[in-house]
């Protein structure tokens, strides 16, 4: 029993997808017809939009239809398809679409930037390869991420640009990448050997090779590159037979044949090869001998009359078609056409020729003129030998030379079907195409040429002059790089390329290139004219005169030549000279206005007003309306300074021609002369309104607004000049100016760059220019300015001045001075160098010469307000103070508005301690320049030295504010908030400090003590370590850092840095005082006098030093050395309370009561607040029972200092003395409460409770006693 199938309902999609299969087959089926093949496409596309093979199809259709655009939006619409599916496909379409559209190569590139990312760098990449550029392919490549783009075509190709690149070892990776993901890939095996080859793996590279060769073995390439691995190796019997096999496999091949004229000569297989020049010709057996041989050698070296005595001894023994061949060959090379012919008749008479013979006779009947006899040999060739390229190739040239345009497209045509790689015959048939068809298809050939073949300048050539005719100069630009850089001399080359730079105003280097093509074909009239144009326009005017002079002498009746030459003797001022070539103009050419108008202004030069004026009125007298003569009489009163006549005239032309743009502009030129800006003005602008593309009014009116002040106004006209006319010298250097003026030196820069373009001689242009790049900092260039002003014009004293400056900047002083000297002895009347030759022997340290030379410019310039302002500064330096306050004033008294002035004389006024004067100084420097940053800083330091703190504190932070990167007012401004115990503050400013100068030790030191204060005590000892890292001669880093330890109880540590300090500094009183005392604290007593010893020797006004020497010696019981300390001390100041506080201690040990009591009472006197002395007062009365004037002396003390322990006590014991129990108790629980741990003071208290009648409290005080100190208060 059957059963039929169950019926399936197809979906849409899937008919859709049916329908889209069968619309590409019929495409596929019928692409000859490729019309109808793209609408099969097209409908296959809509059917099924993905089907990445159909865009594919339809991509090769429209690139051949030139419509290249589309075919590569489809080519990337196939891409990006196939990518999406895991597949990188369509890259052999790729590459032809892209081959067809090399002259659209920006194109292209946009078009792909258009894809996702990553198949964008892909395609980009490939399409530089496939451009030539293999680094820009490098730099896609690098950036692809996906490695389902990777493919074996991906690898390979990345491969190829690398080794372009010479990048090998990265090239060898790309091809074994390549070998992964194809292993029968035999072109990566083969490009791999390549780069083993390259990198000296020669057996590894055998390696390659031979499984290229098993698996292709009439693979030509293979045969070569391993007989080079076999040559570099020294098997030259393998390397033979390769280069042999090579050259079978293919005939036109060179390297195999050249290489096989490398073997050496024990070789003898050698004599089997051909050489480079005739190895296509059928040699017979004759060339096994040594002579033969000796003679190809001979050829090869082109040492041709060698080779050709060689063949024809040959001959004279037998003669054999080789040698004639050769020997004809060797003739044709070295020039002797006639004798190859005669060896080629003859070969041809005896044999019956082979296919290169053929060749060889057509080229020669060519170069003998016999082009039709030169076509039966190429015929002659091919029918021998009809799949031979370059037999093809050298008939379409002879076709082409007879002007058989279709037969030589054909001819080449052909050479190109057959072999695809031949640049030349793309280059011919793109030339050919010119002439005939067109430059789409040129450019197209010319491409592929290019492509093919680098290094071929005339493909170059010729595609740039198609690039220039479609106005597409940046590409022109660049084949003529090419061609220049391949090093083409032809007179045809450098001719046009030198017109076409004149078109597109590149005169300077039109110059060049005419210059060359005359040096080929020194007799072309035409190219002496057109140098002639070129060096008018490059300003190098008697150059062009030779120029016409040639031009006349080989053709009297050029007018066009008299005109311009008539130009550039007017320019050169030989004014008769120019009136005899315009005369010349207007005798052949009556009507010749040009002619005219020069011609009148040659008079009106010559002074012949009168003359010109003649010939005006008279035609004026005949035609008073006549506009053009009318306007012509005006322009010779304006070019004769009549200026008021040229008004008279243009007021009349304006009203009878109220239109004329040109009018109002002269008009407008002449009131400007007359002094009337602003009407002159009016008319440029009305000139302008009439003639919005008049650059000549908008450049006038920018002049006039630059002079009035309006800078901003100026620089639009002249903006609107350089946009109308980008060619126009003058308006570049006017807007220069203005743009140097206004701050924007670089735009400035690059006009006087664009002015010097068309004006190369202009040195002041080069004088601005230097100066500009010289306030830039940009010293070199701006001396290589400098240099060029001075080539122009050696006596240019302006150039050597500036120059000089620069110089100076640049810290060549020497150099500087001599500058100013030159120009000096150029105009020894000029001030100025004079004043900046002051200023360089100022910084030398000269301050006399400097002096001197501000004495001559004032001389020269009794105002010169500079020059008393820099006599002033040198004369401060050098102590003369009193004289440069006198300059400074009358630099201000000059100029009151000068800060500088103002400061310098508050700098000088400082120097004599006059800070109020230099206060006023500074204040006003910064009232007329509140930016002057240096100025706050000075005002702030004085402020300082004032303890104007605060204002100190202000003035710096504007410092800050203008140079945040200056130390100075941070430092300043820390010193200021130390002052006012704002420590923090002071750290955070000396921090900004260390930021800018990470090696200040003294911005360590200094941000030390504040953080010392506080109480940062680690952080206090890592700033003074610190100071001493970055200078480790820092004596006071190590004082402090000594005193920080003494303070901390390091005594060793701080002994150390003490001795340290006085290591370095050995006569500094203070560090040998501070030793002292440590060394007191430490017990070293008699070591701690000495060092108070030496610290008076270094100061002897050191106070303390004595005071504190007197008290070690009263402790060692030299009393009457402590005694001459404290009187000494005393005598130092008077007024030194401790001084006579501690005399008075020691005149009571040495019971001179009254002597002690009276140093107490001075004490006091000086001090009210002195407790010590105070205290010390109260012993003694008490001693000598003054018990009232001993409790005023202690209650003194204690109010000052509420917890005065001893104080208390004693007066505690005096109020017990006088039975004052209640105030003795209340002394005693002070002290107590003071310090618990007080024995006495509980013995005492427990004795006043007895009196008090307390026993128990008593008792307890007296157990509390007994427990701090049982050994002196016994338990009763």
């Amino acid at each position: 029993m059957k059963i039929n199938p169950a019926k399936t309902k197809r979906s849409s999609s899937e008919h859709r997808q049916e329908s889209a299969h069968k619309h590409y087959q019929q495409g596929l089926e019928n692409e000859k017809d490729i019309s109808y093949a793209v609408s099969c496409y097209e409908k296959a596309l809509d059917e099924h939009p993905d089907h990445w093979k159909t865009h594919f199809r339809l991509a090769l259709l429209l690139a051949r239809e030139n419509q290249t655009e589309q075919a590569l939006h489809h080519i990337l619409k196939g891409i990006e398809v196939s990518c999406s599916a895991g597949q990188f496909q369509g890259w052999d379409n790729f590459t032809q679409v892209v081959n067809l559209a090399q002259h659209e190569i920006l194109s292209l590139t946009e078009t792909i930037r258009r894809l996702s990312s990553e198949p964008q760098t892909v395609c980009l990449g490939h399409l530089y390869m496939l451009t030539g550029d293999n680094n820009r392919a490098l730099q896609e490549y690098n950036q692809s991420k996906k490695h389902t783009l990777k493919t074996e075509t991906f690898h390979l190709l990345k491969g190829l640009a690398e080794a372009n690149e010479n990048q090998l070892k990265k090239a060898f990776s790309s091809f074994s990448n390549c070998l992964r993901s194809n292993p029968k890939h035999l072109y990566a095996y083969l490009e791999r050997g390549k780069v083993k080859n390259a990198l000296g793996y020669y057996e590894w590279a055998m390696e390659d090779y031979h499984l290229v060769i098993e698996r292709k073995s009439n693979c030509a390439a293979a045969f070569y590159h391993r007989g080079k691995s076999a040559y570099a190796l020294g098997d030259f019997a393998l390397a033979l037979k390769d280069f042999t096999h090579s050259r079978q496999l293919d005939p036109d091949g060179h390297f195999p044949f050249y290489h096989t004229c490398l073997l050496e000569t024990p070789l003898k297989e050698q004599a089997k090869q051909l050489n480079n020049f005739s190895y296509a010709i059928d040699f017979d057996i004759s060339l096994h001998k040594e002579e033969n041989l000796q003679g190809l050698e001979q050829l090869l070296k082109k040492e041709y009359t060698l080779a050709i005595d060689c063949f024809s001894r040959i001959i004279a023994r037998q003669t054999t078609q080789s040698a004639l061949h050769n020997r004809g060959l060797a003739k044709f090379l070295s020039g002797d056409v006639e004798g190859a012919l005669q060896d080629y008749k003859l070969l041809f008479a005896q044999y019956s020729g082979t296919s290169q013979a053929h060749l060889n006779m057509g080229l020669i009947l060519f170069a003998l003129g016999d082009k039709t006899e030169s076509l039966e040999e190429f015929a002659k060739a091919l029918r021998l030998k009809p799949k031979e390229g370059k037999m093809y190739y050298n008939r379409g040239n002879v076709k082409a030379a007879l002007g058989d345009r279709n037969g030589a497209l054909n001819d080449f045509s052909h050479t190109i079907q057959l072999n695809p790689e031949d640049a030349n015959a793309y280059g011919n048939r793109g030339i050919v195409k010119k002439m005939s068809e067109g430059q789409s298809d040129t450019l197209q050939d010319l491409s592929e040429a290019i492509r093919l073949k680098t290094n071929n300048p005339w493909v170059y050539m010729q595609r740039g002059f198609i690039w220039a005719e479609l106005k597409k100069f940046h590409f022109a630009f660049k084949d003529f790089n090419q061609v220049d850089r391949l090093g083409l001399i032809d007179f045809e080359f450098f001719y046009r390329k030198a017109t076409f730079l004149l078109e597109q105003g590149y005169d300077h280097q039109a110059l060049q290139d005419l210059n060359r093509a005359l040096s080929i074909n020194p007799s072309h009239i035409d190219t002496y004219y057109k140098r002639g144009m070129a060096n008018k326009k490059n300003g190098q005017l008697s150059q062009a005169l030779q120029d016409l002079n040639y031009v006349l002498q080989h053709q009297p009746n050029n007018i066009d030549a008299y005109f311009e030459r008539g130009l550039i003797k007017q320019k050169l001022k030989d004014q008769q000279g120019a009136l005899e070539d315009f005369n010349q103009v207007i005798q052949a050419q009556p009507e010749h206005q040009k002619a005219h108008l020069h011609r009148a202004k040659i008079k009106a030069s010559l002074n012949d007003t009168q003359g010109a004026l003649k010939d005006y009125s008279l035609i004026l007298e005949h035609n008073p309306e006549d506009l053009n003569t009318l306007f012509q009489r005006g322009l010779n009163r304006l070019d004769s300074g009549d200026h008021k006549g040229a008004l008279e005239d243009y007021n009349r032309y304006i009203t009878l021609n109220p239109n004329s743009q040109t009018a109002y502009y002269n008009r407008g030129l002449a009131k400007s002369n007359l002094g009337k800006p602003q009407e002159a003005m009016e008319d440029y602008t009305r000139a302008i309104e009439i003639d919005p593309q008049f650059t000549n009014s908008y450049l006038n009116r920018g002049n006039l607004k630059s002079d009035l002040g309006d800078k901003r106004g100026a620089l639009e006209d002249y903006n609107q000049v350089a946009q109308i006319n980008p060619k126009l010298a003058n308006n570049f250097f006017n807007r220069a100016i203005v743009l140097d003026q206004i701050g924007e030196h670089q735009r400035a820069i690059e006009d006087y760059t664009r002015y010097l373009e068309f004006v190369p001689g202009d040195a002041e242009a080069y004088l601005n220019r230097a100066n500009i790049k010289s306030t830039l900092q940009d010293f070199t260039g701006a001396t290589e300015d400098f240099n060029r002003a001075l080539q122009i014009n050696p006596q240019y004293a302006n150039a050597l001045n500036d120059r000089g400056n620069t110089k100076k900047e640049m810290g060549d002083l020497e150099g500087a001075i001599l500058d100013f000297n030159r120009a000096i002895g150029i105009n020894p009347k000029w001030e100025i160098p004079y004043f900046n030759r002051g200023l360089a022997k100022e910084a030398m340290g000269d301050y006399g010469g400097a002096i001197d030379d501000a004495n001559r410019a004032i001389e020269l310039n009794p105002e010169y307000a500079d020059a008393y302002n820099m006599r002033g500064n040198n004369q401060t330096t050098l102590g003369m103070i009193s004289n440069a306050l006198q300059n400074f004033t009358r630099a201000i008294e000059l100029n009151a508005n000068n800060a500088i002035y103002y400061y310098n004389r508050g700098i000088a006024k400082a120097a004599v301690k006059d800070q109020t004067g230099a206060m006023k100084d500074y204040t006003k420097t910064l009232q007329i320049d509140p930016n002057y940053a240096v100025a706050y800083d000075n005002r702030a330091s004085i402020k300082l030295n004032l303890k104007d703190y605060r204002g100190a504190m202000e003035d710096c932070t504007r410092s800050i504010k203008l140079r945040p990167n200056n130390d100075v007012p941070y430092f300043n401004r820390a010193i200021a908030k130390s002052a006012l115990k704002d420590y923090q503050g002071a750290v955070e400013d000396y921090s900004e400090v260390i930021k800018l100068y990470p090696e200040d030790a003294e911005a360590f030191h200094h941000r030390g003590k504040a953080k010392k204060n506080l109480n940062d005590f680690s952080g206090a000892l890592h700033d003074f370590s610190q100071a001493i890292l970055c200078n480790p001669n820092y004596s006071l880093a190590y004082s402090n850092r000594g005193y920080l330890y003494f303070q901390l109880g390091k005594y060793e540590e701080a002994l150390k840095d003490y001795n340290l300090a006085i290591k370095i500094k050995s006569n500094n009183s203070e560090y040998y005082f501070k030793r002292a005392y440590l060394k007191e604290k430490m017990k070293q007593v008699e070591s701690a006098v000495q060092d108070y010893t030496r610290a008076i020797k270094y100061n002897p006004k050191l106070g303390n030093a004595y005071i504190n020497r007197g008290n070690l010696r009263r402790q060692l019981g030299d009393t009457s050395g402590a005694l001459q300390d404290y009187d000494q001390a005393i005598a130092l100041d008077p007024d030194y309370a401790l001084g006579y506080n501690n005399r008075g201690l020691l005149n009571d040990e040495l019971n001179l009561f009254e002597k002690a009591l009276e140093d107490f009472n001075q004490a006091i006197r000086l001090d009210p607040d002195y407790l010590d002395a105070y205290y010390n007062r109260g012993t003694i009365k008490q001693r000598h029972n003054d018990l009232t004037g001993a409790i005023e002396d202690y209650s003194q003390a204690i109010e000052r200092n509420s917890k005065y322990e001893n104080a208390y006590f004693n007066r505690g014991i005096i109020h017990f003395s006088l039975k004052m129990y209640a105030g003795a108790r209340l002394d005693f629980s002070r002290v107590i409460k003071i310090n618990p741990e007080n024995a006495g003071a509980y013995y005492n208290r427990a004795q006043v409770y007895k009196k008090l009648g307390k026993p128990s409290e008593a008792l307890a005080d007296q157990i509390k006693a007994h427990n701090l100190n049982p050994g002196k208060y016994p338990l009763d």
